[in-house]
């Protein structure tokens, strides 16, 4: 009877702690920031210039990340809050952030 009263309590601990887990999971994923795509338009898969997506990339568009397609493409999905920087290296002649939008400029040319 006690093996048994044992199993029942360590039962309802382990139910406790996993429902705390799925409560701090289920938090995390409420606070995830909207996400803007600041590359080029693309038509293929009906991305446009400076769309925010509220519940991150879109799954249409992640097959173009492969590594034999662009990488680069993921690059240009950045947090609303980081906009404005990002827009402002875009500008800059050689910077990261323009050399990925060039090589999915060239990705896109090719993929149309």
């Amino acid at each position: 009877m006690k093996k048994a009263e044992q199993t029942v309590e360590t039962s309802a601990k382990v139910e406790q702690s996993l429902e705390k887990e799925r409560s701090t999971k289920d938090r995390k994923l409420k606070k995830v920031e909207p996400i803007i795509y600041c590359g080029p338009n693309f038509s293929l898969v009906s991305l446009a210039k400076h769309t925010v997506f509220s519940k991150g990339i879109p799954n249409h568009v992640l097959p173009h990340f492969d590594q034999e397609k662009c990488p680069e493409l993921e690059r240009l999905f950045v947090p609303v809050s980081k906009f404005n920087q990002f827009e402002q290296r875009l500008q800059h002649s050689g910077s990261a952030e323009q050399t990925f939008f060039n090589a999915v400029e060239n990705y896109i040319k090719k993929a149309v």
